[in-house]
């Protein structure tokens, strides 16, 4: 009954109810329960019972960082027009799935956040190991989408790449950057140079990024250098 009220936007209804449940029959919302609201919620585009849900589940630390009430949050927010709350949400959740990425990717999408969208696909890519797919989209991305990558966009293709241990194309990556890489995106190599016992490969980017430091603290070096 609460998630019809919730659903038709029967707000006042739905916390005469709550109030029933929690204070006077003393009863716990599930987290199937409190999934449902949110749900409910998103539904009608209103976000006070929502935004008391998330109270709720704050509450509780193990139930604040259940992936299924994270994700029903984090949609709840971005079709309700929070955005920015989903983002944090979405932050809070320890081990995301592929329902909380494509729930955050969509409402970024939906919010005109394209840029952040393709950082967080990329980024997704990244921690699904679907390195293949996240390569081809990065390269689409300009040939197909006629979408120009940022440096973020590199950032997130180069350290899927070196977490595969795929150095060669890393490089060619960086080489095609049509911007000089910032010590991000050569740190990301880095790391993925020592997780693979690159020594070599790790000890090149080190002198490059030190070298970089070097000629931004000193201008008239990094003139004589270009």
């Amino acid at each position: 009954m609460i998630v019809g009220y919730v659903g038709s936007v029967f707000t006042p209804e739905a916390f005469l109810l709550l109030n029933e449940m929690i204070f006077r029959s003393k009863l716990a919302l599930n987290n199937v329960t409190l999934c449902s609201m949110l749900s409910a919620s998103a539904q009608s585009g209103d976000a006070v019972v929502g935004k008391w849900v998330h109270a709720y589940a704050l509450k509780s630390k193990e139930r604040e960082k259940n992936i299924m009430v994270g994700t029903s949050l984090l949609d709840m927010y971005a079709k309700c027009g929070r955005i920015n709350r989903a983002l944090r949400v979405f932050e809070s959740i320890p081990k995301r799935n592929v329902v909380a990425w494509n729930a955050i990717i969509i409402g970024l999408a939906v919010h005109g956040r394209c840029e952040l969208e393709l950082s967080m696909f990329l980024c997704m890519l990244d921690h699904s190991d679907l390195v293949d797919l996240g390569y081809q989209f990065f390269q689409d991305l300009k040939l197909k989408y006629r979408i120009t990558p940022h440096m973020e966009h590199f950032a997130c293709i180069v350290d899927l790449l070196g977490r595969a241990g795929r150095f060669e194309e890393a490089e060619k990556v960086i080489r095609s950057m049509p911007m000089p890489p910032n010590a991000v995106v050569l740190e990301l190599l880095v790391g993925s140079s020592a997780a693979h016992g690159k020594l070599r490969l790790m000890e090149s980017i080190m002198c490059r990024i030190s070298n970089m430091c070097n000629s931004e603290g000193n201008p008239e070096k990094a003139k004589s250098q270009a």
